[in-house]
């Protein structure tokens, strides 16, 4: 009979997102303004948030880099900083700059 691991399951899944690619470590640094939203919603088993004395939290959680993790991370603004991986921190630079340039660039109009 086959064995199955759900914990080496659930490391493919990103809360209601599925994942492909391997499991990765990330650390995250969360502003004090955001820390209770990203404290009290548990997006994945592997989460673990370390609340800090300024109020911050630093989150680590064990997944998959997908879209829908730059996705979540982007949704908080400048809320969140990208410690660890540096190729997510790129994915989300990469995120902000294609919304910036989305919307200085629209119609030509210049900010």
């Amino acid at each position: 009979e086959p064995h199955f691991d759900l914990a080496a399951y659930a490391q493919q899944d990103f809360g209601i997102f599925s994942g492909t690619g391997q499991a990765t470590a990330v650390r995250l640094h969360v502003v004090p303004a955001k820390a209770h939203a990203i404290a009290r919603t548990r997006r994945h088993p592997s989460q673990v948030c370390e609340w800090q004395p300024d109020g911050s939290l630093i989150c680590s959680l064990t997944v998959p880099l997908s879209p829908d993790v730059v996705w979540w991370i982007a949704n908080y603004g400048g809320g969140v900083t990208v410690l660890e991986p540096p190729a997510l921190r790129q994915q989300v630079l990469g995120h902000g700059w294609a919304i910036v340039k989305a919307n200085i660039l629209y119609k030509g109009e210049k900010l």
